[in-house]
């Protein structure tokens, strides 16, 4: 369970992470759908120990300890130009969704075909008995 003083501390992070559009941001670089970031950012859900591991992983800031510490000294670079670390764990998670996504799409594929060829059958035989 997270101590409320470090999810305090992540909000203030994000603030001063200055980011134009953070539920994008956080989304894109951490893997969690915009959806649940959202709703950590609104404060509508407590972010959970993975969330905040990940966050803290990609925007290479460690999780404060100290309850009086304030956001973390930036990196040397902007964070634009932060080497991408690739975390394992979401990158099985996202080859997993697209193969599953493919499988879904060829599916599809072959619905429409066959529904496509049922509407042709028909319309061959309204041709003939017109």
């Amino acid at each position: 369970m997270l101590i409320s003083s470090k999810i305090e501390q992540f909000y203030k992070d994000v603030e001063n992470l200055d980011l134009r559009f953070p539920i994008a941001e956080i989304a894109l670089k951490t893997g969690f759908a915009k959806s649940n970031v959202s709703d950590y950012l609104s404060k509508k859900k407590v972010p959970s120990d993975n969330f905040l591991k990940v966050f803290y992983e990609f925007f290479s800031y460690p999780l404060n300890e100290d309850e009086n510490s304030n956001f973390v000294n930036e990196p040397d670079f902007p964070l634009e130009f932060e080497k991408p670390s690739i975390n394992i764990n979401n990158l099985n998670s996202c080859l997993k969704r697209e193969t599953e996504l493919k499988k879904t799409i060829e599916n599809l594929n072959l619905t429409i075909d066959f529904l496509k060829e049922k509407l042709y059958q028909k319309k061959d035989t309204q041709k003939q008995y017109g």
